[in-house]
Parts: C-alpha cells; structure tokens; sequence
C-alpha cells in the first residue's frame, strides 16, 4: 500500500526533524542557523509534495454532470479521451481525445480525434495533431479543469488500476486455428481503460477520419471481462447492454473472446499501445 503526499510529506517532516535535533545537538549550536535549515527542508518538502500529487494524481476517470448531459474524462498512460453523452436519454454527443503530457499546474493534449470538430466542418489540419493547453488544480474527490471550456470541478468516479489498466490497440484476430496480426499504422483501434471505465476508439491519427466509439464501465474477475454500455456512437439502441467474454493476459497481450453486441462471435487480441 502506498502513502498519500500528505502522508509522505508528514515522515519526511518528521525525519528532518529529528535530523535537526541532532544537528543542533552535535555540529550546530547556533540557532538561528538551524531555524534557516528547518525553513529550507519545509519549502523542499512542500516542492516536492506539489510535484508529486500533480503527475501522480491526475490518472483515472473523472465525471461532470449537469441535466442529463454527463462528460467523463479518461486519463491513463500518457493518454487523454473526455466523451459527452446522455445516458438517460441514450444519446452520444462527442468525444475527442489525443496524447497528454502533464505539468505543475497544467496539462496539455495533443489531439488525435475530435467528433464535434469533424461534424462541424473544421478544417482538419486546425486540430489534428494540435495540442491545446488547459489548467487542473486537484480538490477533495476530484479535480477543477476547464476542459469543458469552464473551470469545474470534476468528481473522481474512478482512481483504481487493474491488470487491464492502460491503453490497448488491437493487434489481431484469431479465426478459427488462424491468427492474423496487425503492425501499428495510422488507422487504429484503442481501447482505453482505466480502472473500471472503458472506451474504444476506431481512429485515422493521419487524415483526422473517426469511425465509431463506445463506452462505459467494465469489470473483469476471474477470467470473465463484462462491459456495461453507456455510449455507442454507431447504434443507440446497445447502450444499457451488458456484454461479457472471456479474457486473459497472456504474454502481455490481452485475448478478449466472446460474442460481440451484434451477436457475432469474436477472438481479438490487444497489446499495450507503443509510445
């Protein structure tokens, strides 16, 4: 189990401390000298609990309703998806989503698709491959962004891993004894999960082109991976389905079988997205 930075920062304290007392005891018996060290260690401990919670904390998935509109935000493994959905009323609305890198007080993503861009007509070469910058400060169960294009808080729904955690591409197929595998190319196909929400993407990073995204929540346990539909962009009616298959890490690769929302049978192989 690991310590939250306010836990780090409080041993961290407390060692100075007692690092101070025998300073002051053994080599420095000038106090005002010791009072200028103490001073030293806080900032220092400060600085670095700010940068830890930062780059550390800012991972999982995170939730802003308003109405029957909710937006959730996916943040795992270098990577950044943010949909917009009506669940109760079964409606997708948007999602884009691109590589993220993370500052101090900030994080910027390079984006890799973008529905509402593309619906509206915009230009491809203004965003694609574009990065835009936003802010993010971390809150009591959760974080304020103005991703949305506000600054708001948004409620942390998951801050969990699991063995399936990261971004994931497919890789292959198997048909019966038959496996086909797949190099990385510019048209691709991701899964991003992080500890109990899913989403996949069918995108073209080159020419900007989106061709179907779902999502929800999963859960995987002893060897079955069930997925809970929330959004489907190609068909509504999928969305409040549950679908379960068999799954398995093996090598490092992730083999995910089982009928498909179509009926359809299915034998996919996924591995770690390559950075």
């Amino acid at each position: 189990m690991g310590f939250s930075c306010k836990q780090n920062s409080k041993i961290f304290s407390d060692k100075i401390q007692v690092l101070l007392k025998i300073l002051y005891i053994r080599v420095i018996p000038n106090y005002k000298i010791m009072k200028a060290i103490a001073l030293i260690f806080s900032v220092f401990t400060l600085l670095f609990c700010s940068v830890q919670v930062n780059s550390q904390e800012f991972v999982g998935a995170f939730k802003l309703q308003k109405g029957d509109i909710e937006q959730v935000v996916a943040v795992v493994d270098g990577y950044l998806s943010h949909t917009t959905y009506d669940l109760k009323n079964k409606k997708f609305i948007s999602t884009r989503g691109g590589e993220l890198q993370i500052q101090d007080t900030g994080y910027s993503v390079k984006w890799q698709y973008d529905t509402q861009k593309t619906a509206d007509g915009t230009p491809v070469e203004s965003w694609l491959g574009q990065t835009s910058q936003f802010d993010f400060t971390l809150v009591d169960g959760g974080v304020q962004t103005n991703l949305s294009g506000n600054l708001e808080v948004w409620q942390m729904v998951d801050g969990m891993a699991t063995p399936l955690t990261g971004v994931w591409r497919m890789t292959g197929r198997k048909q019966g004894d038959q496996i086909s595998k797949t190099t990385l190319q510019s048209r691709r196909t991701l899964k991003i999960l992080t500890g109990n929400r899913f989403q996949w993407v069918a995108i073209n990073i080159q020419t900007g082109q989106f061709s179907g995204t779902g999502g929800g929540t999963y859960t995987f346990k002893d060897g079955k991976y069930t997925e809970n539909i929330e959004f489907f962009s190609r068909d509504d009616s999928r969305v409040g389905m549950s679908l379960t298959f068999d799954g398995q890490i093996v090598d490092g690769e992730w083999h995910h079988s089982g009928n498909s929302s179509t009926g359809n049978y299915i034998y996919e192989i996924w591995g770690k997205l390559e950075k």
